[in-house]
């Protein structure tokens, strides 16, 4: 990174009056900024520096990563260790399944296919070249018609930061600036050519570049837009990394198109500041009831095998109280749960933490228990009458084997006894799923699907094209894989703009 000179700035602006027009004036130059130090923001810093390229890597937060530190895997297809696991998810075969079933054709294909096809050297490349350790037996799906696609992370998503990261500040052609968010783009007529950014102590620095490659995270955080786009802000984000949409808010002010506002990663779960995550799994157990506000079942509780859908039809019902009883409760206690949430509380592994997690839980509002249904519904709030009438019907269903109303599948349905629980589950989302239009190449794109050059687009901002209205769990490590797939393929085109 090279500063530009006073006699520098004062010939560029005098050439400028001679043309006719005002050349931006800029305090440092170099070849590419990015913006956003997640899996995309490094990915694309650390590829553009092995090209050759001067980069300025920028970060609001006093720690690098945001969401990638929460993530857990990748998507990949046809990668080496699917080959060494014998896993044949092909890339036409995913591609087929993400348009047909995922998205219905609602998604931007040529870009889907692209990172697809890239996927499998994007997961090499973090294995072999970066360092990043993943679970050799982790190529799997935690929906259970999913393709074993996910990719798990030795620590998780923390992990390959903290490797990228390190990377980054060993590479001499990277300059790491933290706490100095990008606040606006700078324009040269329709071409971006740099980013105003704010250090820690306020001021101001206009950086000049070839290329800035945006990589902030979506806006998760930003209750205002969620509100806006999407009606409500539901319970919030479930995993806070100070995601308010800048990147997508200065390529909207640059021209940029977006396209998907409206949709987000819902995620059921019970409130995490009075809750243990273990809390929350007892509620997503296939076996339970769901019923809403006035003790009514509203769903097949089959879906609770997928966050995503579950947290669309909780969301929905404003929220979902999920009832189960003792004996569940001790299952998954001493043989794990039925069905966990990812890696974090895992499928079939005993919790002999539950019972102190539960009366953890049981202090707040969220989770309660009972001898009874009428004591049950009293601390649920809802009516007792509603409630008893809702089991009678469903224990018919039981006794026919027959579910009437939802066809929930008679092996996960069952009469409950002794002790009864319930545990709150509210609409969290994980992510937004909304973002800049892009192409291919992650240009990001104006309202007539015209490049806006210089500006690249990767990552949650650029998720709007991936999706139709619900993130899919039949191809899982979409959207971290996404990042970290986008990140390098637009360093490598703005590499080639730029002749490197």
């Amino acid at each position: 990174m090279t500063r530009i000179s006073s006699v520098g700035r004062l010939v560029a602006l005098a050439v400028a009056g001679v043309w006719g027009f005002a050349a931006p004036a800029f305090d440092t130059q170099t070849d590419i900024v990015v913006v956003g130090s997640g899996g995309a923001g490094l990915c694309a810093s650390l590829t553009a520096a092995e090209g050759g390229a001067k980069v300025v890597l920028l970060e609001k937060n006093p720690f690098p990563g945001g969401t990638s530190n929460a993530a857990e895997g990748i998507f990949g297809a046809e990668t080496e260790m699917q080959r060494e696991q014998l896993i044949l998810n092909t890339k036409d075969e995913v591609f087929r399944i993400e348009m047909e079933d995922s998205n219905h054709w609602q998604g931007n294909a040529p870009l889907i296919r692209a990172y697809i096809n890239e996927s499998d050297r994007t997961f090499s490349w973090l294995r072999r070249k970066q360092g990043v350790p993943f679970v050799t037996t982790g190529t799997t799906a935690p929906e259970a018609r999913g393709l074993r696609t996910w990719h798990l992370i030795e620590g998780k998503g923390h992990t390959l930061v903290k490797v990228l990261f390190g990377n980054a500040k060993a590479n001499k052609n990277i300059t790491i600036m933290m706490q100095t968010p990008g606040q606006e783009l700078i324009m040269d007529g329709k071409k971006v050519v740099g980013v105003v950014a704010k250090d820690k102590t306020g001021k101001a620095i206009r950086i000049g570049a070839g290329a800035v490659i945006i990589a902030t995270g979506g806006y998760a955080e930003n209750r205002e837009w969620v509100t806006k786009y999407c009606g409500d802000a539901g319970a919030g984000a479930a995993v806070p990394f100070n995601k308010t949409g800048d990147g997508i808010r200065m390529a909207m002010e640059a021209g940029a198109a977006v396209e998907g506002m409206s949709h987000m990663q819902w995620f059921p779960a019970a409130d995490p500041k009075t809750t243990p995550l273990t809390v929350s799994c007892l509620g997503w157990q296939p076996t339970n009831i769901l019923v809403n506000k006035r003790g009514e079942r509203f769903c097949n509780e089959e879906i609770l095998r997928n966050f995503s859908i579950a947290g669309n039809a909780i969301r929905r019902q404003g929220f979902g109280w999920s009832i189960f009883d003792e004996t569940m409760r001790q299952h998954v206690k001493n043989d794990g749960p039925d069905w966990g949430i990812g890696v974090l509380v895992q499928h079939a592994v005993p919790i002999p933490k539950l019972e102190e997690d539960c009366q953890t839980a049981l202090k707040g509002k969220n989770f309660v228990e009972a001898n009874s249904l009428d004591e049950l519904a009293t601390k649920m709030g809802v009516p007792a009458t509603t409630l008893k009438a809702t089991m009678d019907s469903y224990y018919r269903a039981v006794d026919t084997h027959y579910d009437a109303d939802f066809l929930k599948p008679k092996e996960i349905m069952r009469r409950f006894s002794g002790k009864l629980y319930a545990v709150k589950l509210d609409p969290y989302y994980l992510t937004s799923l909304g973002g800049v239009t892009v192409n291919p190449k992650l240009q990001a794109l104006d309202k007539n699907w015209d490049v806006i050059p210089g500006l690249y687009v990767v990552g949650n901002d650029a998720v709007g094209g991936l999706f139709g209205d619900t993130y899919p769990l039949d191809v899982p490590g979409t959207t971290y894989g996404f990042a970290v797939n986008s990140g390098r393929m637009a360093a490598a085109a703005a590499l080639k703009a730029l002749g490197k």
